[in-house]
């Protein structure tokens, strides 16, 4: 007698579809795990969150010795590993998250995503801030201790095309002018970019370094860069930056996907961590 095989556990089933003001956004569940789909590319999802922590991580332990309470910015809400693991840590005094998807913030609020943030959205040290992270850096007058920014595959990789600016020597700019003396600026990057150094090093960031981490079967590479920013002025004007560009490309292989994306990363590999970060 043949077999029957019944449906596909692994099969995504889409459980919200939202257009908002950036396009459209979309939560699918597969087996046990959950994930979020933007204008068609794969962002992440919630089988793995160990880059996302790393990411809060590396960011506290750049931070100067003997900072009370330091305040963080986290750039993009996700699926909320990086708020959770900062919320766990009871040194960060203050955890802001912006978050330009409304539909995002309520998957976690009063959605399944709520398994993992739930926690951390109850602690009274965290706010959720429903705006988008460009024009809030440059606009608001708040000041944090740590830029933790997650919302692109990388500097050269942009979810949107309008992401380009956070990594213009302007963008650049405005991060640093909401950065307390002495800060750290952490951002994810799927890839090395050297332009980006560049802007880094022209926006007038000191004691700069990256992070790689190998994390096989997960997601194949991750780097982060780092600055510590000082009380003087930027030296000197911008420096031409590769162009961010929204592709296919997702942050974390989606099922199916994972050889392929790994060896488009490959050549990130574990190196020495950066030199302290200092004014």
């Amino acid at each position: 007698m043949p077999h029957t095989f019944g449906p596909d556990a692994d099969a995504p089933v889409t459980l919200d579809r939202r257009e908002g003001p950036f396009g459209e956004v979309v939560l699918r569940r597969r087996g046990e795990d959950f994930e979020i789909i933007a204008n068609g590319c794969f962002l992440m999802d919630t089988s793995d969150g160990r880059s996302e922590r790393l990411l809060i991580d590396a960011a506290l332990a750049a931070l100067p010795a003997g900072r009370t309470a330091p305040a963080v910015l986290i750039g993009g809400l996700g699926v909320g590993f990086s708020l959770a693991r900062a919320a766990a840590e009871p040194r960060w005094g203050r955890i802001a998250v912006a978050e330009r998807e409304e539909a995002i913030v309520d998957w976690h609020r009063r959605g399944p995503l709520d398994r993992i943030s739930g926690p951390a959205l109850a602690d009274p040290r965290t706010e959720i801030l429903t705006t988008d992270l460009v024009a809030y850096l440059r606009t608001t007058t708040d000041r944090y201790d740590a830029l933790c920014l997650d919302i692109d595959n990388g500097p050269d990789w942009t979810v949107t095309e309008d992401n380009n600016d956070l990594y213009s020597p302007a963008g650049l700019a405005d991060c640093r002018a909401r950065l307390n003396p002495g800060g750290v600026l952490a951002v994810w990057s799927a890839q090395p970019s050297a332009a980006f150094d560049r802007a880094l090093r022209n926006a007038g960031f000191q004691g700069y370094g990256r992070k790689k981490w190998a994390l096989p079967e997960v997601f194949p590479t991750w780097s982060i860069s780092q600055s510590g920013a000082s009380e003087s002025p930027p030296a000197g004007g911008g420096s031409p930056r590769t162009p961010g560009r929204p592709g296919p490309l997702a942050r974390r292989p989606a099922p199916g996907e994972g050889a392929a994306r790994r060896s488009v990363l490959a050549p990130c590999v574990a190196e020495k961590p950066p030199l302290p970060l200092r004014c």
